[in-house]
């Protein structure tokens, strides 16, 4: 039996069994033969197509897309291990019935099995942001404080010398 299991997301390691023919649509609405709950999950995001053995996936014009093990597909076939994943949400193709590759199964195009990183993938190009001309100057922004702080105490102590000497004065 063929089955896709979630590796993360609200349905982390759920088993979804896929049938032995025909064609399956998967998304988050009610009516796909599987439901995927996930943030970036389409309502009908694509379908998987199962013939004489064989998996093809296509994506249903999915607004986060459709991908095969970490590469952006609109149709094909997927093998024992792969991972397809729909916008964020990465599920893994399992099951005795399903085809390997060719090549070394652990290593799916370019994919470690044993470690995989979910973070969202970054462009590649970062625009250089100019440093401000004081960067790396340290600014002591307490100096005010500290000197509100002096300039009280002096008022302070300046009142209570005139409060004394007043007081003296009166006592003598």
């Amino acid at each position: 039996m063929a089955y896709l299991v979630s590796m993360d997301g609200p349905d982390q390691d759920t088993r979804f069994e896929l049938a032995t023919k025909g064609e399956m649509m998967l998304g988050r609405r009610t009516d796909n033969a599987i439901i995927i709950e996930g943030p970036a999950v389409s309502g009908h995001h694509c379908t998987l197509s199962i013939a004489d053995g064989i998996y093809v996936v296509r994506d249903a014009g999915s607004t986060n897309g459709t991908r095969l093990n970490d590469e952006p597909v609109a149709e094909a076939t997927m093998f024992r291990n792969d991972i397809l994943t729909l916008g964020t949400t990465p599920l893994r193709l399992e099951g005795a019935d399903v085809p390997e590759r060719d090549d070394d199964p652990s290593d799916v195009g370019g994919v470690d099995r044993t470690r995989m990183d979910l973070r969202p993938r970054t462009t590649g190009s970062r625009a250089k942001v100019p440093r401000p001309k004081d960067f790396g100057k340290r600014q002591d922004h307490n100096q005010r404080w500290k000197l509100a702080i002096i300039l009280i105490g002096i008022a302070v102590l300046g009142a209570l010398v005139f409060f004394i000497k007043g007081m003296m004065n009166r006592a003598a």
